[in-house]
């Protein structure tokens, strides 16, 4: 589910502003840096092998699979801020962060509750205020979004051109 809305919201940005209108675009910009952010649960795991490295066997580190998870850890961390750092290139913080917060937050959380299988301890009162807090998350985004200006649309559409 994450690739593919991986994929969606890239494409959404590398067309940008073309075919979609800003908003959608602005929101494809968080969403995608948050999701890339929000997996956090590689550096969960990472700091566990380092613990047992530390503890145990310190060779541990250079297995490849330990390898591929600090290589992973750290091209995702820097994909997310640098997806960010672009979105903020056209959009304000104001509009743009939340998104980002938003997505990263629930991305943490369903990581979380896949790679760890925290869904096991989940009983149905957990489950309701997971969905509660996802519809909470949504609404504050929305809420938080300014009104498009007419002004501002043509300067991004003017450095979209140029980026494209």
């Amino acid at each position: 589910l994450e690739l593919a809305v991986g994929a969606i919201t890239s494409y959404m940005i590398y067309v940008g502003e073309k075919e979609y209108p800003p908003w959608i675009v602005r929101i494809a910009y968080g969403c995608l840096a948050g999701m890339l952010g929000g997996n956090q649960f590689l550096s969960k795991s990472l700091s566990e092998v380092i613990s047992f490295a530390l503890r145990e066997d310190y060779n541990i580190i250079l297995t490849p699979g330990a390898l591929f998870l600090i290589l992973g850890t750290v091209m995702v961390l820097i994909s997310g801020l640098r997806m960010l750092q672009k979105g903020l290139k056209h959009y304000t913080a104001m509009s743009l962060v939340p998104i980002y917060q938003g997505f990263f937050t629930i991305t943490m959380i369903a990581s979380a509750l896949v790679f760890f299988k925290e869904y096991e301890m989940f009983n149905k009162k957990m489950a309701q205020a997971y969905f509660f807090s996802l519809l909470l998350i949504f609404a504050g985004i929305s809420q938080m979004q300014p009104p498009e200006m007419d002004d501002a649309t043509d300067i991004r559409k003017d450095a979209m051109e140029k980026i494209v």
